[in-house]
């Protein structure tokens, strides 16, 4: 994603399957009106992450998925609800994916259809991603701040 990617770190989004939309983007729709004080500053975060600090630890709620796949929560304060989830790693890449309104009536994402279906989803991307930098077929830029090869992965190969 161009407009964040800079000197700090490239970001990137999923697109799944055949969709008109990153996961991303469908995040942003739909929350632009009920949370946009919130979604604008997560862009804000984005674009300086992207182009000035990078994905430093602090930027995020870590281990939010399984232990080592880099699934993390981004927010723009620590008592804001809206949440979205992104594969961080290091601090020279970071993929955005979806996320949801976190209720206060809830402690985990496991409890909510939503933001479960968005941490699932950025788990099944990390597993993927990390098959294919195993497999070789996907690998770093020499800088260490792109991934390389294929960027195209499907959960039903083996």
């Amino acid at each position: 994603m161009s407009e964040f990617s800079g000197a700090g770190a490239t970001v990137y989004s999923v697109i799944e399957n055949h969709a008109d939309e990153t996961l991303f983007d469908s995040f942003v729709r739909t929350y632009i009106v009920e949370h946009r004080n919130a979604l604008k500053n997560i862009l804000t975060r984005i674009e300086t992450i992207g182009k000035i600090t990078g994905a430093k630890e602090g930027f995020f709620k870590l281990n939010e998925g399984k232990p080592g796949d880099a699934v993390v929560a981004l927010f723009d304060m620590p008592d804001s609800r809206l949440r979205l989830y992104c594969i961080r790693l290091g601090k020279n890449v970071l993929i955005l994916g979806g996320g949801a309104d976190k209720p206060k009536s809830i402690r985990a994402w496991q409890e909510d259809e939503r933001l479960a279906d968005a941490v699932l989803k950025m788990m099944l991307v990390s597993n993927l991603i990390f098959k294919s930098i195993l497999a070789k077929e996907t690998y770093w830029s020499d800088d260490g701040f792109e991934l390389l090869g294929n960027l195209y992965f499907n959960e039903y190969e083996d």
